[in-house]
């Protein structure tokens, strides 16, 4: 089992395996009133930076219990300004799977991003949805 970083953001949201729902994840910037000011923080984008190219993959061991990104017509990876949104799914055969009741399961995906500072900012850090049937 990977653990998963200390600094990871956790969905509140429990995601159950047979929904299609959004999740959106918003990257703080310089000024919002919930920016931390901690450097040792998550990222923080200065007030004229924007995210200029992203990735967004779940870990080995999420792909291992079934997790994948949708990517259709309908639902598919975008990013608007700062926030990221996508549509988690769980593959067909493990959707049932004891694993995910009771209780929840966490399972993180890696998100990386360039940003439009000069030079650019790279960041990575770790995101983790709860998953859990109903």
């Amino acid at each position: 089992m990977t653990a998963i970083p200390r600094a990871a953001i956790v969905f509140s949201q429990t995601f159950d395996p047979k929904s299609i729902l959004p999740y959106q994840h918003e990257v703080s910037r310089v000024g919002d009133p919930d920016a931390s000011t901690d450097p040792e923080s998550l990222p923080i984008l200065a007030a004229d930076e924007t995210i200029d190219t992203f990735e967004l993959v779940p870990s080995e061991e999420a792909l291992e219990k079934g997790l994948y990104l949708l990517d259709t017509a309908e639902y598919f990876t975008t990013i608007s300004d700062r926030t990221i949104q996508f549509w988690p799914a769980i593959q067909d055969d493990r959707k049932n799977d004891p694993l995910f009741t009771p209780g929840t399961v966490r399972l993180s995906l890696d998100l990386t991003f360039t940003t439009t500072a000069t030079p650019p900012n790279v960041w990575h850090y770790t995101l983790v949805l709860k998953v859990g049937g109903q």
